[in-house]
């Protein structure tokens, strides 16, 4: 029969184990989620720059609010050009 601090010796490798594969775990979705928020960044500066002097009434609005929703589908500039030039 084994005792009880055998089993436990026994067990602590695969805990170690299990812990550096949490923390691999971890820090790949902290990297991708970290560079996803700068690509999302990177996209909404864009579009931030490149609405500047355009009127919601304009001939322009319509389709600048189509690139827009291209670029970046989440942010409201693009869905607001579109909403407001036709309506």
């Amino acid at each position: 029969m084994t005792s009880p601090s055998k089993k436990r010796d026994q067990a602590l490798p695969r805990l170690r184990w299990m812990s550096k594969c949490a923390m691999i775990c971890y820090l790949i979705f902290y990297s991708t989620c970290n560079l996803q928020a700068q690509s999302i960044a990177a996209r909404r500066y864009e579009i931030d720059a490149k609405r500047v002097g355009i009127t919601f009434n304009s001939k322009d609005a319509l389709p600048r609010g189509r690139e827009f929703k291209r670029i970046d589908i989440n942010y409201y500039i693009g869905w607001m050009l579109e909403v407001s030039y036709k309506y």
